[in-house]
């Protein structure tokens, strides 16, 4: 399970300087006047994971109005919500069955949505070499050169780049197995 901790929102509705606020376990209230910006808060976070696309960010009818004409002449991008999210025990025991033990030091995930990107950014604290490390002992991979070359791929063009150089099945295998870590960046 994945609790919400934090939440910073940013040009939204009523909203026209950045806002956060933590997220407590038990109870979060929030207080206000009338338009204020309590359910604009509640509909940002929805629109931060919606379930289906029709509650998808949209400047028209979600950037303050006063401030909109100027956004759209910019190029610049706005990170509209910012969620961080806390992961239960139980969950990081899956990820680290995984991916590796001591991979995944924070225990935290943050999610952000701007603007004129359409899609998510994830921000994960993961420790790239005890990932390859622990998926290198599960492959039975000793070849020092192999590993030394897997371990330094960060992206996918880098993924890409590796594969198309190696020529042993066993390498190409372990390439095989690891690429659905690369599919996204």
């Amino acid at each position: 399970m994945m609790a919400l901790k934090q939440v910073t929102i940013n040009k939204y509705k009523c909203i026209e300087t950045e806002q956060s606020f933590e997220v407590d376990p038990d109870v979060t209230v929030l207080v206000g006047k009338n338009e204020s910006g309590k359910t604009a808060i509640l509909e940002a976070i929805t629109k931060s994971n919606p379930l289906e696309n029709q509650y998808l960010f949209d400047t028209m009818f979600d950037f303050p109005k006063k401030e909109k004409k100027a956004f759209d002449k910019s190029t610049d991008d706005i990170e509209v919500i910012r969620c961080t999210y806390t992961l239960s025990e139980e969950l990081i025991k899956q990820i680290q069955e995984e991916i590796g033990p001591n991979t995944f030091p924070d225990k935290e995930i943050i999610h952000s949505k701007s603007y004129r990107s359409s899609q998510s950014s994830y921000f994960v604290n993961v420790s790239v070499s005890d990932f390859f490390d622990h998926k290198f002992q599960l492959h039975n991979i000793v070849d020092e050169n192999f590993k030394t070359e897997a371990g330094s791929t960060t992206s996918r063009q880098d993924f890409d780049e590796l594969r198309e150089g190696i020529r042993v099945e066993e390498h190409l295998n372990f390439l095989d197995n690891i690429r659905i870590y690369f599919e996204r960046e």
